[in-house]
Formats: C-alpha cells, sequence, structure tokens
C-alpha cells in the first residue's frame, strides 16, 4: 500500500524478486519463518517487516508506548474502535518485547475505555452487554495485581486490605526483634507519625490491630486514636538499624539487581557481592554489616558536608568583597567563563590590572564548573582512573614547580588527613606543562574555583608567566 507508482511499474518486477530472495537468504531462520508465514511479497513488505523485528527500543520509543498505552485515540465508529483496539493490542505486544514495566491495570483499562467511549454512547445496546461482562469478571472488584504500596516505606495507600485482594494489612518495616538489619529505600515506619514507647493511659484507650512486621511475622500492637503504633517498651533488643537502600547507590555507588533465580544482590565497591537473605519479602542482612554500610554512608554524607563548609569558609575570606574586582572574581567561582576572570582582572583596583592584555588572556582559560567538565578536565593530568576519582571526591594541595627530583610515590599521594597531594612539574612530565593550552593549568584552574584546592605550595619558577598562573590560582583557591 505504501509502494509508489514507480516502485508498481512492472519493469521493476524482476529487480523486485531478485531483491527480495537476497533479503530470504540473508536474514537467520527465525526471521525467515516469519516472513514466509505472513505470506509477504515484495521488497518493501519485507523490509518493513523486518525493521518491526529489529525494533531498536530507544527511550522515544517507550514514551510513545506508554502514550499510545495510557491516552490512545478515541474512536468516531464502531469501525474505528475496531482499528483502534488492534493498534492498541499491538502496542502492548511491543511493550512486552522491549520490556517495557506496563502501567497499572487500571490505568490501562481507563485507555480502552477512551477508545470506546463514544461507540457505547451511542448504542446502548452494546453499552449494556460490556457493563453485564464487567459485573460478571468482577473486574472493578476483584483486582489481581499485587500490592505497589506493600513495601514502601509508608504502607498501604488505601488502608484496605480487600483493595488489592491480598487480604492482609500492608506491613511496616520494623524487624522481628532479631539481629538483623532490614533494606529498603527509605528508612521510616510505614505510619508517619511513628512507632513509639506509650504511657499506660494511652495503651489502655488504643486500639488493637494486627500488623505483618517486616520478618514476616505478625504480632497485635496498640494503635492511638492518631494512627501511631505504640509499643510498651523500647531498647536495644526491641529495634534493628535499617540501612537505605537509595543512599547505598547514590552514597556508595553500590549496585543493586534483582531475579527470580538470584535473588537481591547488592554490588559493593570495596566489599563486592552482598546476598540479603529474604524473610517475610523483606530483605536483610546481618547486623554488623548493616552497622558498618551505614557508618560508610553517613561518612560520605560528613565529606559532603565537610566540602560545603570549606567552600563557605572560602568564600568568607578577609579581602573587601565590596570592590569591583572582588565581585567580578566571585561571579566567575559561581557560573565559570571567561569573561569574569577578565574583568576582575581589569577591574579598578585589581592587584592584576598592571599585567598586559597578552597575558591576562592566556591567564584567563575558559572552563565549566560542573563535575562532569571537572571529570574531562582532569584527563590531561597524568594518572590512573582511580587517582581522578580519588581527586574528584577529596581536597587537594597542590605542589607547584616541585623540580626534577624523586616524586612522591602514588601510595603517599593521599596525606594522613585525607588530602591528596598533586604534583606539577613539566620536568617529571610533558602532560604536566602549565602553558598548553586546555592542559594542566585548566584542570588546576576548575579545581580552585570549584574549592578542591585547600593549599598551594612550591617554589617560584624562573618565567614569568608561570608565576602569574600560580598567583592566579592562589587567588581563586582562596
Amino acid at each position: 500500500d505504501y509502494e509508489s507508482d514507480f516502485l508498481k511499474d512492472g519493469k521493476w518486477s524482476r529487480v523486485d524478486k531478485r531483491a527480495s530472495s537476497m533479503i530470504l537468504a540473508c536474514v537467520s531462520d527465525s526471521v525467515k519463518s516469519e516472513l514466509l508465514s505472513t505470506r509477504l511479497v515484495g521488497t518493501l513488505a519485507m523490509l518493513s517487516r523486518i525493521v518491526v523485528l529489529y525494533r531498536p527500543g530507544s527511550i522515544a520509543e517507550r514514551q510513545q508506548v506508554l502514550r499510545a498505552l495510557e491516552n490512545p485515540h478515541q474512536a468516531a465508529n464502531a469501525a474505528e474502535a475496531v482499528v483502534e483496539l488492534r493498534k492498541w493490542a499491538r502496542w502492548m505486544a511491543r511493550a512486552t518485547d522491549i520490556g517495557i514495566q506496563c502501567p497499572d491495570a487500571s490505568v490501562l483499562v481507563r485507555g480502552l475505555d477512551s477508545i470506546v467511549r463514544k461507540v457505547l454512547t451511542d448504542h446502548a445496546d452494546i453499552a449494556f452487554r460490556i457493563s453485564m461482562l464487567r459485573y460478571t469478571l468482577e473486574a472493578k472488584t476483584k483486582a489481581k495485581t499485587p500490592c505497589r504500596f506493600f513495601l514502601t516505606d509508608k504502607g498501604c495507600y488505601f488502608r484496605d486490605p480487600g483493595y488489592y485482594g491480598f487480604g492482609g494489612i500492608c506491613g511496616t518495616y520494623y524487624d522481628n526483634l532479631t539481629a538483623r538489619s532490614s533494606s529498603e529505600s527509605g528508612g521510616r515506619s510505614w505510619l508517619r507519625p511513628g512507632y513509639r514507647k506509650a504511657s499506660e493511659e494511652e495503651l489502655l484507650d488504643a486500639d488493637h490491630v494486627r500488623v505483618q512486621l517486616a520478618g514476616g511475622r505478625e504480632v497485635v500492637l496498640s494503635q492511638g486514636r492518631h494512627g501511631s503504633l505504640l509499643a510498651e517498651k523500647t531498647g536495644a533488643a526491641s529495634s534493628a538499624p535499617i540501612v537505605p537502600l537509595g543512599a547505598l547507590v547514590q552514597e556508595l555507588g553500590c549496585q543493586v539487581s534483582w531475579s527470580r533465580r538470584g535473588g537481591l544482590v547488592i554490588r559493593h565497591p570495596q566489599h563486592g557481592a552482598i546476598r540479603p537473605a529474604i524473610v517475610g519479602r523483606c530483605p536483610v542482612v546481618a547486623e554488623t554489616q548493616a552497622l558498618d554500610l551505614i557508618k560508610e554512608i553517613e561518612s560520605q554524607k560528613l565529606q559532603s558536608l565537610e566540602n560545603a563548609t570549606r567552600a563557605t569558609a572560602r568564600a568568607l575570606w578577609l579581602w573587601d568583597s565590596t570592590r569591583p574586582w572582588a565581585q567580578h572574581l566571585s561571579d566567575f567561582v559561581r557560573i565559570g567563563g571567561r569573561a569574569a576572570q577578565l574583568a576582575a582582572m581589569t577591574a579598578p583596583g585589581s592587584p592584576f590590572s598592571a599585567w598586559s592584555e597578552i597575558e591576562r588572556a592566556l591567564i584567563a582559560e575558559n572552563i565549566e564548573l560542573s563535575d562532569r567538565a571537572g571529570w574531562s578536565y582532569l584527563r590531561a593530568l597524568p594518572g590512573s582512573r582511580q587517582r581522578r576519582k580519588r581527586m574528584m571526591a577529596l581536597p587537594w594541595v597542590v605542589h607547584l614547580y616541585s623540580g626534577p627530583g624523586r616524586s612522591v610515590e602514588p601510595v603517599f599521594r593521599e596525606l594522613d588527613d585525607g588530602r591528596v597531594l598533586v604534583q606539577i612539574d613539566i620536568n617529571r612530565s610533558k602532560a604536566e606543562d602549565m602553558n598548553v593550552v586546555a592542559g594542566a593549568y585548566r584542570a588546576l584552574l576548575w579545581a580552585a574555583a570549584t574549592g578542591r584546592i585547600d593549599g598551594i605550595i612550591g617554589s617560584p619558577p624562573n618565567r614569568p608567566e608561570l608565576v602569574q598562573r600560580m598567583m592566579w590560582l592562589t587567588v581563586v583557591a582562596k
């Protein structure tokens, strides 16, 4: 149907047959059987079917599939409704083929209703039969989709045991009072008010509810009139640490995979694979291991807080912030770029105003302050990928023009106080030439502007332009 009159001309029939035979010869057996079973004739029809079979499944296509399932086109008549329903079925098959997590059943049913809404309005007899079928199948009351709120930290949103057909109350994240820890993506109870110790008067006025714990055991607890779960006693034996799974991925760089055969596997960058046990649909690990993970998360957050505090301390340096050159320098530290650097050097009262225009132009390199740009800048410095990762996370002490002597060994580059020693000298490596554009100097300028340089030491070099670069790095770092 999509062939033009030019392609349908009889003089191309032999070429079309020859191309069709070549296509059948080059495809796999499964694709060949698919083409033969559908009785496709012609090169264009075969290529179209092959494109359907070898579809890429990109992000744009996934969005298009979900949009077609959730908001399909509304049919104007019965014939168009049949066509749209067939299209919807093909979109559903497409979603299954590329592995898309289909929307909730209620969302899919709403999309189907939007297709046939006008048709059912015009044909009352069909609408009556559809209503009888829904009543017979109990489509609105007998849901088979698992409760998606069962393992969330807030518990069941509907607070109705029969809404999703599982016949029980959604469990909380409190462990079964054993020396185990649960892993989840929050760190709170499923009840917003919390879980606390109650007084005798509150226990007398409270209602008794059955709660399923994270370990799978069901207990009867007291619930206050505001919805809080009340405990008779609290202590070390009545609680267990909870490891936030989201922090493991974001802060520590862990990778989480969950398969039906292998179960849940947490791959730690240093500790390797961690395989939690599943108790009552809740992943649990040993308490000592959980405490170690929590310690690593808190240490990482403490390091981030120290970096933010260090940047704030630099902002409160003792120069006069009301001077124009200082304001331009603050703009450079905030947004990056080259114009703010030149403005800071040429503004009235600037200590760098005596430099020539050529010297200022060579020193003010254009940089971006994002971490992604910094990672590309650090590639100009010699070293491994592991060293660049440490330089991205830890503060620096820069030793400029360290000389041709023996350099510090790589195992001693990280100082005792957690800072990284960075040595720069052309005698050590040609890649550490400070005069090269988009080289080592740009990486140091980015580190100084983002607050990663704690100190700069070194002997004054012989060439004046190197002294100027050292002075500018020192001012930007402070």
